[in-house]
């Protein structure tokens, strides 16, 4: 799957990922009503047909009631993201959407209201508009963003270093403004930091976990929130550019910003 989503940016990718939950939202809520109902209300119809004209005259004749959204997946699909499938990227998008934590809260919400609903049916259904709020209200702050561009600046400094076997001027500056001590307390713990660039990156990323997600340390979720950071594309992106596409010896080097900005472009043609 890493190999088809490096045909497409990241960001291009992410936004798919997007577009695809709220269509997957679209998909479970339409579900849920059938299943409750065991019969498809013409204003679901109704509501089916606004947003995909014509999908339900293209089912086949006779097909089952319970796999209408099964259907309403695929016809989705196939007109609204053709050019993941043309490209090639089509398996990776539905992957990463897999792995998103919108897609998990997506489907608990969808299992929580048909459970409810197979007991007793609501005197009225909510509509798409208030069942995305419902599901937007269980969305926690997305903190590993924060860490995800922290460890791009750790990877940053690993290359450069790598690179000329020292702290070059511009990640000292970097690191100093960034991390003021951090360049005093390595020397206390080796004489010659730079002698391995894996070290020193690996104490990099323990002095920032330390002191920029110290909460996330105290309440025993540091590991939690590194595994959700991982996950995201960007930080899959990052990664794959950082192992590919090192810093050669003598060329100019980059700023971390300019850096990062080749990192969320890279893509493999």
């Amino acid at each position: 799957m890493r190999n088809q989503a490096l045909k497409v940016p990241w960001r291009e990718l992410a936004s798919a990922c997007d577009q695809l939950a709220q269509w997957r939202l679209f998909g479970l809520w339409v579900r849920a009503i059938v299943d409750a109902e065991h019969a498809l209300p013409e204003w679901l119809a109704a509501a089916i047909e606004g947003r995909c004209p014509a999908f339900l005259q293209s089912r086949r004749e006779g097909a089952h009631l319970p796999s209408l959204w099964l259907d309403l997946n695929e016809w989705v699909d196939f007109h609204f993201f053709s050019e993941a499938i043309q490209e090639g990227w089509i398996q990776a998008l539905h992957y990463y959407y897999g792995r998103q934590p919108a897609a998990e809260l997506i489907w608990q919400h969808w299992t929580r209201m048909d459970e409810e609903w197979r007991l007793r049916k609501p005197v009225a259904y909510p509509t798409f508009d208030q069942w995305q709020e419902h599901v937007a209200a269980l969305h926690s702050p997305p903190t590993q963003s924060q860490y995800v561009e922290w460890e791009a600046f750790a990877l940053w400094t690993r290359s450069l270093i790598e690179a000329v076997h020292e702290i070059p001027a511009v990640v000292r500056s970097a690191v100093e403004a960034r991390c003021p001590g951090f360049e005093g307390y390595v020397k206390t713990l080796r004489d010659k930091p730079c002698s391995d660039p894996a070290w020193l990156w690996d104490q990099l990323r323990g002095w920032i976990e330390r002191h920029f997600f110290a909460e996330a340390i105290q309440d025993a979720s540091i590991e939690g929130l590194r595994a959700a950071a991982h996950r995201t594309l960007r930080s899959e992106r990052i990664i794959d550019y950082w192992a590919s596409q090192g810093v050669a010896a003598g060329s100019q080097l980059p700023t971390y910003e300019q850096w990062l900005a080749e990192a969320d472009a890279f893509v493999v043609r």
